[in-house]
């Protein structure tokens, strides 16, 4: 090497600050030397020279060549150098070189010390390629000698692709060295991008750039080739270029391999193949004497080998020199010997535990029978650690027509495909299960082959014919259940035909046996899974056979174990469903609604979409159950999105809901269209109960649209099935539907009937609830049920789940689940759900005074300006309007409901949607009972009983204890007006059917509720007088004198008077002409 080039500084082009290791030599600057050691190419000689670049640092670079191995070589070019920067210090170092080597380590320290009288600091010397010198060279001991005294401001620096020679540990131990090494060169991501964008590549130039670091790892030289490689190619990018490697193999050759000796280029070579190296692994492999001795030096010297972890014998190539490794190896081994090789090394590694690796290995090595053998013997670990994905890719690599001819291949195949892929499983089941069954009959490989093909089937439900077919098959090889052989076989076919025979053969003759043994598995079993599958399908069994309360103790069972696995997320999907499930029967829908957001968000988190179709499915359910047609809309969508969309089991679910809520909407094209797709796809799918559901939803869309006769053939194809198959669920459903219709019909006797029926199958188990009918339609059965007293209780709590509306006479029905019943007719009262609110008994607060005024008012559309002069009249307009204000916030308050008094374009209106008011249901009744009168003489009995129920609701007069105030007036003689005159009309209706005990009864219950209406007293004493009890007549004379003159302080009128002395004078009074229905209004 000439003088110029030894003592030359690096020329830099446009480099990236490395700020961090900048800093890490400043520190290490201020101790006598820094040795940087690390790979070709890893950016030593660019760290130094930026550093001294950036500092401003003062210094020499002394290029080290082997020649350097001569002492005087040596100081002959460092004394050039020196004497360029300081003449005096080259003068010193000519003088050293003179010296004989006896002396050498006295004249090195003194070199140093004399250095700094001839050079200010601070000053760096530095020693590049320092790994040219042998390592029993003598300047070794020179630079030992003069660093242990070098005076502070003098530093050197080395760079070296080897670590410091041994001799130096001594300045190591005197904390005299410091020591920069690969782990500290290598680059960042960051800055190999950011170096990147200084050589001008664009960001498709580093597209995929993760992936190209990552074969770099941090190695400087091997960026610069690439980037070199990519802008001589400008149509390349970076993954392109990365796949030929040209520059950087050459780059390998010349800086590290061809100098190794071929013993150790073979050893080399065949570790290669190896992912990390370990020196059993290497000795057993190469057969190379002394591993762990090559390993080190391989280390030390920075040969692109690392030692990995804290395991001394544990390394590693770097990415790029092990490819290029593995090219050399490829080029220079025969075909046979490099599949020797790969055989050898995949069953070091399959020793070892790599079965990835070994896999791999023997793919190269087209290794079919040791491919096979492994995924024999590693199929099952794999699938227990949820790798399907490398199962299936070491299946795939068999040649085709191997894995065909071997039953048990097959099979693993299925089982990799299993969760992605069911129907290209479902095959490869079948095909094992052939082969398995005409060899070895009903043995363990033939039953879980068959519980292969079962668990596709059920977990896309889109095969019924398939289904039924496999369900006749094991009855073929296995007569006998009880006869199962033992193990995984055992539990996996006990799985499958529990599950298969509750989804599409309930009635099956060997249902109870096939449950027994599921249920004893799922008592027995560790495995959650397991038991969820089998303990969640029975709880859907018990909850659509009518069985609530038992499919709460079976989920409870598998709450509680589900306690104890909390990350096993699938089973806590599963156990989810059934709980949806059984809330909506229930009428649980709040829960349900809550229990499908929580399973979906769990899903989303664990990414286990397989359940989604029932979640949504149940969701939709219980949205429509609410009267939520938006959520239930947005289900729908969410299910016609999802990948299980393609199995017909999720279609018909999809367009059977998609039915039922157009029915709901009153989209009655829509609902018969879809309820139509439903049908087709109901003689498919597996799901038991999907035909009769389908059937009675048709019968509803029917009667609907206007075709009876039709909706009557369906309606009792669907009862028929219904109560064959135990269906409790839609027993209910049909039974409903059937009252329905004949209530329409004016059947009203078997429609009550069809109702009780209903209601007693429906009240059972804590009350299933009701899921075809339109809402409408399930309100005003609700509403006949409570009035016939029909299972009320139980058709209040479907109002109360099902959020019902109000029917179309709502008010005649007080026993209706009200939010309020409001009671005004002889004394106030406030009930809130039943429960009477203790704040309604106080007088003279004002937000009762407002509650009292709009019911004085009527209750609807009341004006604010009568408000504010019923309540406020002696206060101005701006303060009335403020204190109306207040006082409608303080009744809402106190009321708990917002919604119960509206207001809206100045009008206020007490909601009768939530609220029942005596007063109003009275008119209603006695409307309708003197409509009905009028209209028709045959309607008599019904308008009577109408009549009695309203007389029954008058109590006394209106709001009693305000008699005080003004604005009640109006309102409570109105009321009583209506009373007496309804009383006068029936009563005379009595009268002249010659009902004279009735009409006394009637009579005197309205003289209890107004004592001062003299015409009662008339009537009663007449009726008394038909029925030969004169007596009595004259008592009621008496009492109707004593109570006029205590009361009013007058006497009865002469009509009384008369009427009094003609029963005296026992002269017969007829009944009198009663006013007509229109005067009573």
């Amino acid at each position: 090497m000439s003088n110029m080039v030894k003592i030359s500084r690096p020329r830099l082009s446009a480099t990236l600050p490395r700020e961090g290791l900048f800093a890490e030599l400043d520190k290490t600057g201020k101790l006598p030397l820094t040795f940087i050691t690390g790979p070709a190419g890893c950016g030593k000689t660019t760290l130094v020279a930026s550093y001294l670049e950036a500092r401003q640092l003062p210094s020499v670079w002394y290029r080290v060549d082997c020649g350097d191995d001569q002492l005087s070589s040596f100081f002959h070019h460092l004394s050039r150098a020196l004497g360029n920067f300081a003449e005096e210090a080259g003068r010193i170092v000519a003088e050293l070189a003179d010296r004989s080597s006896r002396g050498i380590q006295k004249s090195s320290r003194q070199f140093f010390h004399n250095l700094a009288d001839c050079i200010k600091p601070p000053f760096v010397l530095v020693l590049d390629d320092y790994q040219e010198i042998s390592p029993d060279a003598p300047l070794h001991r020179a630079l030992l000698a003069g660093l242990s005294r070098i005076p502070e401001g003098l530093a050197v620096i080395i760079m070296s692709r080897n670590g410091p020679p041994a001799s130096f540990s001594r300045l190591r131990a005197n904390r005299q060295m410091a020591i920069l090494g690969w782990e500290q060169l290598r680059l960042t991501e960051s800055e190999c991008r950011k170096i990147c964008q200084l050589q001008g590549l664009s960001a498709t130039d580093m597209e995929h750039f993760p992936e190209v670091f990552a074969q770099i790892d941090g190695w400087a030289a091997g960026l610069q080739l690439l980037m070199n490689g990519c802008l001589a190619k400008k149509d390349a990018v970076f993954r392109v270029y990365l796949a030929s490697l040209e520059d950087i193999f050459e780059y390998f050759a010349g800086e590290v391999y061809d100098e190794l000796a071929d013993d150790i280029k073979d050893f080399l070579l065949k570790t290669s193949f190896l992912n990390s190296i370990h020196a059993d692994q290497a000795a057993r492999l190469t057969g190379f004497p002394h591993v762990d001795s090559l390993l080190s030096f391989l280390c030390r010297s920075n040969r692109f080998t690392k030692r990995m972890g804290n395991d001394q014998s544990l390394y590693q190539f770097h990415p790029l020199f092990r490819r290029f490794l593995q090219d050399r190896a490829n080029m220079q081994f025969t075909a046979q010997q490099k599949k020797v090789l790969l055989q050898k090394v995949a069953s070091l590694m399959l020793e070892a535990g790599q079965e990835e690796q070994g896999s791999q290995l023997l793919r190269q090595a087209s290794d079919w029978e040791g491919l096979a053998w492994l995924i024999l013997q590693k199929a099952h670990s794999l699938l227990e650690q949820g790798r399907c994905q490398v199962l299936g890719k070491w299946l795939q690599a068999l040649p085709g027509h191997m894995v065909e001819a071997d039953p048990r291949l097959l099979y693993w195949m299925g089982m990799a495909k299993r969760e992605s892929d069911c129907l290209a499983a479902r095959q490869f089941f079948h095909r094992a299960f052939t082969i398995f069954r005409d060899a070895d009959g009903g043995r363990t490989d033939t039953m879980l082959a068959w519980a292969g093909i079962m668990e596709c089937l059920l977990a896309s439900l889109d095969d019924r014919a398939a289904l039924d077919l496999y369900l006749a098959v094991l009855e073929e090889i296995l007569p006998d259940p009880y006869r199962l052989p033992a193990g995984e076989a055992a539990e996996r076919v006990t799985v499958c035909m529990y599950v298969a025979l509750v989804i599409r053969q309930p009635r099956h003759e060997n249902f109870s046996v096939w449950e027994e043994r599921g249920l004893q598995l799922a008592q027995s079993t560790s495995d959650l899974a397991v038991k969820t599958h089998i303990l969640a399908h029975a709880a859907i069994y018990r909850t659509y056979t009518g069985r609530c309360d038992e499919a709460e103790e079976v989920l409870d069972i598998l709450r509680q174990a589900a306690c104890a696995m909390p990350a096993d997320h699938a089973s806590r999907i599963r156990i989810i469903g059934a709980e949806i499930f059984l809330a909506n029967a229930r009428g649980q829908f709040n829960q349900a609604a809550k229990l499908v957001n929580d399973g979906l968000a769990l899903a989303d988190l664990c990414g286990m979409h397989g359940m989604d179709p029932q979640l949504l499915c149940d969701g939709v359910r219980a949205a429509l159950h609410k009267g939520d047609a938006k959520f239930a809309a947005g289900l729908l969508a969410r299910m016609a999105a999802m990948p299980q969309i393609k199995y017909p089991a999720c279609q018909f679910c999809y367009h059977y809901l998609h039915a039922a809520l157009a029915l709901q909407e009153g989209s009655l094209e829509s609902a018969a269209s879809s309820a139509a797709l439903a049908k087709d796809l109901a003689d498919t799918t597996v799901i038991c109960y999907a035909e009769t559901a389908c059937i009675l939803l048709r019968a509803a869309i029917a009667w609907t649209h206007g075709s009876r006769q039709a909706a009557w053939q369906l309606l009792q194809q669907g009862k028929e099935t219904a109560s064959r198959d135990g269906y409790l669920q839609l027993g209910l459903e049909g039974s409903l539907l059937e009252a329905y219709f004949h209530l329409v019909e004016g059947n009203t006797p078997a429609g009550l009937e069809a109702l009780r029926q209903a209601m007693v199958l429906g009240s059972g188990q804590h009350g299933l609830v009701p899921f075809l009918l339109e809402r409408a339609v399930l309100a005003e059965l609700c509403a006949k049920a409570i009035v016939e007293n029909i299972q009320s209780d139980y058709a209040q709590k479907i109002v109360q789940r099902c959020r019902l509306q109000i029917p179309q006479s709502p008010q005649e029905v007080e026993e209706w689940p009200w939010m309020f019943r409001v009671y005004t007719l002889g004394r106030f009262g406030l009930v809130k759900f039943g429960r009477k609110l203790p704040y309604a008994s106080r007088k003279k607060t004002k937000p009762l005074a407002l509650f009292k005024a709009l019911l004085a008012f009527g209750g609807r559309n009341v004006g604010e300006m009568n408000i504010m002069d019923a309540l406020w009249n002696e206060a101005d307009g701006e303060k009335a309007r403020r204190s109306l204000d207040t006082t409608l916030f303080r009744l809402r308050s106190l009321l708990g409901a917002h919604e119960a008094i509206l207001l809206q374009k100045g009008k206020v209106t007490i909601d009768p949607n939530c609220c029942w008011v005596d007063a109003w249901a009275f008119e209603r009744l006695l409307n309708r009972a003197e409509a009905l009168l009028k209209k028709d003489g045959g309607n008599i009995a019904q308008a009577s009983a109408l009549a009695h129920k309203a007389f029954a609701l008058y109590h006394g007069s209106f709001l009693p204890q305000d008699n005080d105030e003004h604005w009640t007036i109006p309102m409570r003689e109105r009321l009583q007006s209506r009373f007496e005159r309804g009383i006068e009309l029936f009563g005379g209706q009595l009268e002249t059917a010659g009902k004279w005990q009735e009409a006394a009864g009637l009579y005197q219950q309205a003289m209890e509720k107004s004592p001062l209406s003299e015409v009662f007293y008339q009537r009663l004493m007449i009726c008394l007088q038909k029925q030969n009890r004169t007596t009595e007549a004259l008592k009621v004379y008496s009492n109707c004198c004593q109570v006029l003159r205590a009361v009013l302080d007058a006497e009865p009128s002469s009509a009384t008077t008369r009427l009094h002395r003609s029963l005296r004078a026992g002269i017969d009074q007829g009944p009198p002409a009663p006013p007509s229905p229109g005067a009573a209004g």
